[in-house]
C-alpha cells in the first residue's frame, strides 16, 4: 500500500529556458545525502527524476515517502504498516500479519502482536493445541477442543497409547499428540511412519522385527545342495539367512555339493570349479611321466597331472633307462615264470636271474623271495611297493663249527652280497633270515690245520664296493657266534668260526643307509652292523633291538663314521659298548644321535652302555642325546673327542662321561624329557621326540647351520636339525 502524498511526475515544475538552462549545474551532478538532495535539487532548479524522488524521499521502499515516514530506514514500520490495529498510527509489522508489534520501532506506537515474528500468533489467531499463546491473550491453548491426546516424549509426532488424555497439555506444555502408535516412545527413531531396518527392533510398530522388506535385508540366493553358493535366479530377501539360502550364487550345479564357484577339481567330468572348463587343475588328478621306449614303465623328465594318461605317458617312474625297452628288468614272485622275458608283461620269478640279465636295474613286485643274491655291478635294485610288501628272505638257519666240521650244516649265506668293485642301490625291501657271507680258509695253529669261517653281515655284505639302502629294513639276520669244534676222529682237523655285522658287514667299503631299519639282529661283533675299513654314513637311520657281545648296535673298527638324524635304541652287548663301539682308528661324528636304552656288561668299568672309544677312535658328538637306563657307565673314551650342545643323562646315576673327554659348551646333564619311552622290548611303541618341557627343546648348537627344518634352534636329538623332521 503506498501512502505517499507527493505524486510522481515526469518533468519538474521549475524549468529554465533557453540553452544556458539545459546545461547540468554543478550543484544537479554532486553528490548530497539522500533526503538533503531533494530539498537542494528543488532550491537549485535541477530537474527531478522518479528515480531521484524515491530515492531521497522513499529510501526503504516501504511506499511511505518523507516526510510522512516515521521510519523512513525500516520498511516494516511506517503510517498504516499494522492496518488491523490502525489504518494511520505508525506502527512496526515485520511479520505482516497486520498487526503491530508489541515491541516496535524505536518512534513506533506499540501494537497487539506479542509475536511479531510469527504470523501465525496476533490477537485475531484461533488457539490450537500446540502449547503456544496464539491469540496474544496471556493464556496457553485455552479454548481449544478437547480429544484425545497422548505423550510423546520421544517427539517423533506419534504418541504411547498406555496413559492418553481428554484435554490439551497442561501449562508446562507436557509432550502430546493426537496420534497414536509409537512402540517406543523413548527412541525418535521408532514410530509408525519409521523405515524398518535389520536391527533387531520393530522400526515401524507393525508388531514384526526386521521383516523381509527392511530397507537393508540382505539378497539371498537358494542353496539346495548345501556348499554355501546358491543359483543366481532364486533369491529371497531377509535381515538374517533363512535356511537353505545362501548370500552367495553362481552355483552352476545346486543339486551337487562339490560343484560351486572356485570349488577343488576333481576327476569325475564335471565343472567342480564353474569356471565352464572340465577337470583342470586337479587336487585328485595323477602324474603321469613319459614312457619314450614304450616298455610300460616312465621316466620323471616329464610328466604332466591328469585323470587319465596322453599317449606316450604312464602312472608310474619305474623306469632306469627310458631309452631301453628292456630296462627295468621285471621280476614277479607271483606271476613271473623261470623262462620270463623280464619285460612287464612277461616277468621273471627269480630275482637273482632279474640281477644277472639286467644291465642298469631290476623292478621287484611284492612277494617274498627266498633267495640268497648276489649283485655285481651298478644296478638300480628297487621294489614297486616297498619294504613292507616285498621281504627277501634267505631262509637260513646259523651253522656251528661242529655242523660244519661234520658237513651236518644245511647251507650259509648272506641275503644280498655285493661283489668287489659293484656301486649297487637298493631300495624299499626288508632283508632276513640270513646267516652271514664266508669264505672258509686254512690256517696251522698248534699241529692243527684249522678251517676258519668269518661269517660277515646277516642281510647285507659287502667288500672292495659301495652300497646305497634306501627305506630298507634288515631285520632277524642271525650270525653264528665264535665256535671251535675238533674232528674226534682226526685231532689234526678242526673248524673256527667268528661273527661280524648281524644286519649288515662292510670291508674295505663305503656304505650309505638312508631311511634304514636296522631291528633284531644277532653277531658277536656288531649286533646291528660291522664296518671295518670303511666309509659308514647313517642318516635317518634306526638301529634297535639288536645284540652282540661287543658293539651292541654298531662296531666300527678302523672305519670312519658319519650318523646325522640316528637312532640306536635298546642294543645290548654282553660285553663291551652297548649302543656303539669304535675300536682302533678312525672318526665316528655324531650329530643330532638319540642313544638311549642301550646295555653293556657290568664286570669292567669301561664297558659303556652308549658309546665306547677304543685305542685311537676319535669321537665327535653335537646336538646329540645320550642317555643309560642302566647301572653301568654311559660312555667311555680312551681316545681323542670332543663333545658340544649334547645331553648326556643317566637315570640310575652312574658316571656320565668317562675318561678321555669331559663335558664340553653347551652340553647338559638333565634328563631330556622324551615323549614316550617304555622300556617294554618293542621297538614299535616308544615316541623319542622331546616334550614341551624337555631342557634339550632349542639347546643344541646356536649355529644357523644346525637350525631346525622350521628354522627354529637345534633341537638336541634324532628329530633336531635340518634333516630332523622325517
Amino acid at each position: 500500500m503506498v501512502r505517499s502524498r507527493i505524486a510522481p511526475r515526469t518533468t519538474s515544475p521549475l524549468r529554465a529556458s533557453g540553452d544556458a538552462a539545459r546545461q547540468p549545474s554543478p550543484v544537479c551532478g554532486g553528490r548530497l545525502a539522500r533526503g538533503l538532495r531533494i530539498v537542494v535539487l528543488l532550491m537549485s532548479g535541477c530537474v527531478l527524476t522518479d528515480a531521484d524522488v524515491q530515492q531521497g524521499l522513499d529510501p526503504d521502499g516501504d511506499g511511505v515517502a518523507w516526510p510522512e515516514d516515521c521510519a523512513n530506514d525500516d520498511p516494516a514500520t511506517s503510517p498504516g504498516a499494522a492496518w488491523l490495529d490502525s489504518e494511520t498510527a505508525c506502527m512496526t509489522d515485520a511479520d505482516g500479519d497486520g498487526y503491530g508489534a508489541a515491541a516496535p520501532h524505536a518512534g513506533a506506537q506499540p501494537g497487539t502482536d506479542c509475536d511479531d515474528s510469527d504470523a501465525s500468533v496476533h490477537p485475531a489467531a484461533v488457539e490450537v493445541c500446540d502449547g503456544r499463546d496464539a491469540d496474544c491473550d496471556q493464556r496457553v491453548d485455552e479454548g481449544t477442543e478437547e480429544g484425545t491426546w497422548y505423550r510423546d516424549d520421544d517427539g517423533d509426532g506419534f504418541g504411547g497409547e498406555a496413559d492418553p488424555t481428554l484435554a490439551c497439555g497442561d501449562a508446562e506444555r507436557e509432550p502430546v499428540t493426537a496420534t497414536p502408535g509409537d512402540c517406543d516412545d523413548a527412541d525418535t527413531q521408532v514410530h509408525p511412519d519409521a523405515a524398518e531396518v535389520c536391527n533387531l527392533i520393530d522400526d515401524n510398530c507393525d508388531g514384526v522385527v526386521d521383516e523381509d522388506a527392511a530397507i537393508d535385508a540382505r539378497t539371498w540366493h537358494r542353496d539346495d545342495d548345501g556348499d554355501t553358493y546358491g543359483r543366481t535366479d532364486i533369491l529371497t530377501r531377509a535381515c538374517e539367512r533363512p535356511d537353505g539360502w545362501t548370500a552367495r550364487d553362481g552355483d552352476c550345479d545346486d543339486a551337487d555339493f562339490t560343484v560351486f564357484p572356485g570349488g577343488p577339481e576333481y576327476c569325475d567330468s564335471l565343472d567342480n570349479d564353474c569356471d565352464e572348463v572340465v577337470d583342470e587343475e586337479l587336487v585328485d588328478g595323477s602324474t603321469f611321466y613319459i614312457d619314450t621306449d614304450g616298455d610300460g614303465f616312465g621316466e620323471a623328465s616329464r610328466t604332466f597331472v591328469g585323470c587319465w594318461p596322453d599317449p606316450g605317458f604312464v602312472a608310474n617312474a619305474l623306469d632306469c633307462d627310458d631309452a631301453d625297452a628292456g630296462e627295468p628288468v621285471v621280476v614277479d614272485a607271483l606271476n613271473g615264470t623261470l623262462s620270463g622275458s623280464g619285460s612287464g608283461v612277461d616277468p621273471m620269478r627269480l630275482l637273482q636271474d632279474g640281477l644277472d640279465a639286467a644291465d642298469a636295474c631290476v623292478l621287484v613286485y611284492p612277494g617274498t623271495y627266498t633267495e640268497s643274491l648276489s649283485i655285481a655291478g651298478d644296478l638300480l635294485l628297487t621294489s614297486r611297493d616297498g619294504a613292507d610288501a616285498t621281504v627277501l628272505d634267505a631262509g637260513m638257519s646259523p651253522c656251528s663249527a661242529e655242523e660244519l666240521l661234520s658237513g651236518g650244516c644245511a647251507g650259509y649265506g648272506s641275503v644280498l652280497t655285493v661283489a668287489a668293485g659293484a656301486t649297487p642301490t637298493v631300495q624299499g625291501f626288508t632283508l632276513r633270515g640270513g646267516t652271514g657271507h664266508a669264505a672258509p680258509y686254512p690256517i696251522e695253529s698248534g699241529g692243527q690245520t684249522v678251517t676258519v669261517y668269518d661269517f660277515c653281515g646277516g642281510a647285507v655284505y659287502v667288500e672292495g664296493g659301495a652300497l646305497h639302502l634306501v627305506d630298507v629294513v634288515l631285520t632277524d639276520n642271525v650270525v653264528p657266534g665264535a665256535t671251535r669244534a675238533t674232528d674226534p676222529d682226526d685231532a689234526a682237523r678242526a673248524v673256527w668260526t667268528f661273527s661280524f655285522g648281524g644286519g649288515l658287514c662292510a670291508r674295505a667299503s663305503t656304505i650309505e643307509l638312508l631311511g634304514v631299519a636296522v631291528r633284531s639282529n644277532v653277531a658277536e661283533l656288531g649286533g646291528g652292523l660291522y664296518a671295518e675299513g670303511s666309509q659308514v654314513s647313517l642318516h635317518q637311520t634306526q638301529v634297535g633291538g639288536n645284540q652282540a657281545v661287543n658293539g651292541g648296535g654298531v662296531f666300527i673298527e678302523d672305519s670312519d663314521l658319519d650318523a646325522t638324524n640316528a637312532l640306536l635304541v635298546f642294543n645290548e652287548a654282553t660285553g663291551n659298548g652297548g649302543g656303539i663301539l669304535h675300536r682302533g682308528s678312525g672318526v665316528s661324528t655324531l650329530v643330532n644321535v638319540t642313544v638311549v636304552g642301550n646295555t653293556a656288561g657290568t664286570s669292567r668299568a669301561d664297558r659303556a652302555e652308549a658309546l665306547l672309544g677304543e685305542d685311537q677312535a676319535q669321537l665327535e658328538v653335537r646336538n646329540s642325546i645320550l642317555v643309560s637306563l642302566g647301572e653301568g657307565p654311559l660312555a667311555v673314551s680312551s681316545a681323542a673327542g670332543s663333545t658340544a650342545y649334547s645331553a648326556w643323562y643317566s637315570a640310575t646315576g652312574g658316571e656320565t662321561v668317562g675318561t678321555g673327554w669331559r663335558a664340553g659348551p653347551g652340553d647338559i646333564a638333565q634328563d631330556p624329557r622324551f615323549i614316550g619311552l617304555s622300556d617294554d622290548g618293542d621297538l614299535t611303541n616308544d615316541d623319542y621326540g622331546l616334550r614341551a618341557t624337555s631342557p634339550a627343546l632349542d639347546a643344541g648348537d646356536p649355529s644357523a647351520v644346525y637350525n631346525d627344518a622350521d628354522g627354529t634352534p637345534n633341537d638336541m636329538g634324532v628329530y633336531g636339525g635340518p634333516a630332523g623332521n622325517f
